[in-house]
């Protein structure tokens, strides 16, 4: 046991070493590239990029106050631990900045909000002089406001914490407030009222001033506004990168070997434009996020092939309970070829796995997601355009835990902002 315990101890020490170090050492880069970029005069121009920045700052700040002392304490004395006083302010610091870091979150999401607002009142809130006062104020308030819990923190057992029961208790209730509850619930709100003004916006005539220097239309929300929208977004989604999919059964005469390759090629044409993976789980215990299966004639999802006009594949809408699922006509003559003979496997997996997403049919007979079958060469599927659009509806669509009907309404809502005023192709 006493050898296990040494062993456990060193993998624990090797960990820490080379994996903290690494860690710091790209999230330092990471926050100063980050630095650099909303330093620029341009970024100043606009309101969020100063919450943006300055959530850099802070996160900069926590992460060397937190993980730098783990690390010199493996050669050194724990000075946290051993110091009263080094044990309350490196908690104070660590622990405010935090807080700072996600009120500035919380911030970039309202301003956000406010200048995509058709309400005059509530875009006055996305002002750089109004931007510079919330961040001075958040920083002064909780700077002030965690001093109490930094204070209370005392040296036990060669341990830093708040031993004081009642301490303990209001720092419980404290934290689970203001960093479990209230964030999270604040971005989710915000962010949906986003995308519910970009709507409105759309549905109203979208007004145009004219550049008269270069004699061009600009869009009054600007590129740089849509841009930062995108860049909160990111910051405030839990991303889930991998998405997996099961062919549950095959009643298809085309070679099973064939047809997992090209259903895993049709996702892989989705995932070369974002930073996704998607990949096929082969145990019937685990749950899929997409659902393939070749069926005929009556089958537990609805009406049968043969009576849906010449159908053949079929995918759920957002809103229907099957979504997800993706069918295929096990009777048609399934190919792995471009050259017109039978209908090619991949293509059409390409394209219902585009409808299982939300993305419109489109008018172009070239464009992967049109309605109308015809063979299109591999490396001509799909346009880098959807990368983004692409991106963002499967973060919503995998992380967002609401109830179904909300989440289906949000769905909508979200494709009608992600796939806005063109066909995607």
């Amino acid at each position: 046991m006493s050898s296990s315990v040494y062993y456990l101890s060193i993998v624990q020490q090797i960990l820490t070493r080379y994996g903290m170090s690494s860690y710091v050492a790209f999230g330092n880069l990471g926050n100063l590239l980050t630095i650099a970029v909303f330093c620029q005069s341009e970024q100043r121009k606009n309101p969020c990029s100063y919450y943006l920045l300055s959530m850099t700052i802070c996160n900069l700040i926590c992460l060397n106050v937190g993980i730098l002392p783990i690390i010199y304490s493996l050669d050194h004395i724990d000075i946290s631990s051993k110091y009263q006083i080094v044990c309350q302010i490196q908690f104070y610091i660590r622990h405010a900045f935090f807080q700072i870091m996600r009120t500035y979150k919380v911030l970039a999401c309202i301003d956000r909000y406010a200048i995509c607002s058709i309400n005059v009142r509530i875009r006055s809130f996305s002002k750089r002089k109004v931007a510079i006062y919330l961040i001075i104020g958040c920083a002064l308030f909780w700077l002030t406001a965690v001093i109490f819990f930094g204070w209370a923190r005392t040296i036990e057992n060669g341990s830093c914490n708040i031993y004081n029961d009642i301490y303990s208790m209001i720092y419980t209730i404290y934290y689970m407030i203001t960093a479990g509850i209230l964030p999270p619930l604040l971005i989710i709100i915000f962010t949906l009222l986003v995308m519910k003004s970009l709507k409105q916006l759309r549905s109203r005539v979208q007004p145009i001033r004219e550049d008269r220097e270069n004699k061009q239309s600009i869009n009054i929300v600007q590129k740089r506004d849509r841009d930062l929208i995108n860049m909160v977004f990111i910051e405030v989604m839990p991303t889930n990168r991998t998405l997996t999919w099961k062919l549950h059964y095959n009643h298809s005469l085309y070679d099973p070997t064939k047809i997992r390759e090209d259903i895993q090629q049709a996702f892989d044409d989705w995932a070369r434009y974002t930073e996704l993976t998607f990949r096929e789980l082969l145990t019937e215990d685990e749950k899929a996020d997409f659902n393939l299966a070749f069926v005929s004639g009556e089958h537990s999802y609805g009406i049968p092939f043969d009576e849906l006009g010449g159908q053949i594949s079929r995918s759920f809408p957002l809103e229907h309970p099957h979504v997800g699922h993706i069918h295929f006509d096990a009777t048609k003559n399934w190919s792995h070829t471009y050259d017109g003979v039978g209908y090619n496997l991949r293509l059409v997996a390409a394209h219902e796995i585009g409808s299982s997403l939300g993305l419109p049919d489109s008018n172009d007979q070239n464009s992967i997601m049109s309605s109308l079958y015809q063979p299109i060469l591999s490396n001509e599927m799909l346009l880098k355009k959807v990368s983004i659009r692409i991106l963002f509806l499967l973060l919503f669509k995998s992380k967002l835990e609401l109830d179904q009907t909300t989440k289906n309404a949000q769905l909508r809502s979200l494709n009608s902002f992600l796939f806005q005023e063109s066909s995607v192709t």
